[in-house]
């Protein structure tokens, strides 16, 4: 993890002399509020929040989950976007310039994921939330949507069984394999003004998988 971070931190800092990198614990309110009012003592303003940490959780049956497993996922993958999510946005009201809001869900948050209920169970869950916050928010001229990646190899996907990678790929419309910035492009949109009618909406992105036959 320190690796990572080490990484995605260097990653930030080779985009130009504007970009920065602040640190921060989303399973932490008062973490994540810290590193949120640290951004707005940088840049002065905040418009555009996306909320895309996660993991995978415990794999395994729903009855082999114990409390602690429960609480470790609900934690990063749904609180964590609470945590995130609540420290702008009394931010973009206050400034009355709207503001865009986008959640990383999953397509299993859809279509569910055996012997991952933890990590489909709140896949779910963010995908509510954002609903609920697009009605809320609109009146704000604050769009809030949600971005569904099927099968990306990162970090965490890396580690799934062979057998599971085999699959996704059968059930991929054009047989192709995925990249991370094959999400870019859906995430700029989504961050722009041409998306200012776009909101409370689950955007899919994988190559056709959730329309693969049984």
């Amino acid at each position: 993890w320190a690796r990572n971070e080490e990484k995605n931190i260097k990653a930030i800092a080779s985009l130009g002399p504007n970009a920065k990198a602040f640190v921060c614990d989303v399973t932490d309110a008062d973490d994540s509020k810290k590193a949120f009012e640290a951004t707005l003592a940088h840049f002065g303003r905040a418009d555009i929040c996306i909320a895309n940490a996660g993991g995978a959780g415990k794999s395994g049956p729903f009855t082999n989950y114990s409390e602690e497993d429960w609480k470790q996922v609900m934690d990063l993958n749904l609180n964590g976007v609470i945590n995130t999510f609540q420290s702008i946005i009394p931010h973009l009201i206050k400034n009355k310039q709207g503001g865009k809001l986008i959640v990383t869900s999953s397509i299993a948050g859809l279509m569910g994921m055996p012997y991952a209920s933890g990590y489909g169970t709140t896949k779910a869950a963010v995908l509510g939330l954002m609903r609920s916050l697009a009605l809320e928010l609109g009146r704000f001229q604050i769009q809030v949507n949600a971005i569904l990646p099927g099968y990306i190899p990162t970090d965490m996907s890396l580690k799934t069984p062979q057998e599971f990678k085999d699959g996704v790929k059968r059930r991929s419309a054009s047989g192709r394999d995925s990249t991370p910035d094959q999400i870019q492009g859906i995430t700029i949109f989504l961050s722009s003004p041409a998306s200012n009618l776009i909101t409370g909406q689950s955007i899919v992105i994988d190559d056709g998988h959730t329309l693969y036959p049984m």
